[in-house]
């Protein structure tokens, strides 16, 4: 018995958004770790952002999280972080905001 199309395309789905919610997970635990600096803490957050995601409440909550680290890091920290996360993610974290 062959599975449908629209089966094989809802499974993928269900398998990314399991991916994405796997990273958001990490992220949460890592952001809570008081150990990390502030740029570590957005590194974690912009290394596997979820913005594929169509869990609307991870996406929040990560823009929160994002954004209270953004005020904490210094500029010349965000210069580094943008040349380790690379300068597409930090474009896409620029459209997601």
């Amino acid at each position: 018995m062959e599975k449908s199309p629209k089966k094989d395309k809802e499974d993928k789905q269900k398998k990314i958004e399991e991916k994405y919610k796997k990273a958001y997970n990490k992220k949460v635990t890592a952001f809570n770790n008081s150990k990390l600096s502030a740029s570590e803490q957005l590194e974690v957050l912009l290394i596997e952002p979820p913005f594929k995601s169509k869990d609307l409440e991870m996406k929040q909550d990560t823009f929160m999280m994002i954004v209270k680290t953004m005020s904490k890091v210094k500029s010349s920290e965000l210069k580094d972080l943008i040349q380790t996360v690379g300068e597409d993610k930090a474009i896409d974290l620029l459209k997601y905001c």
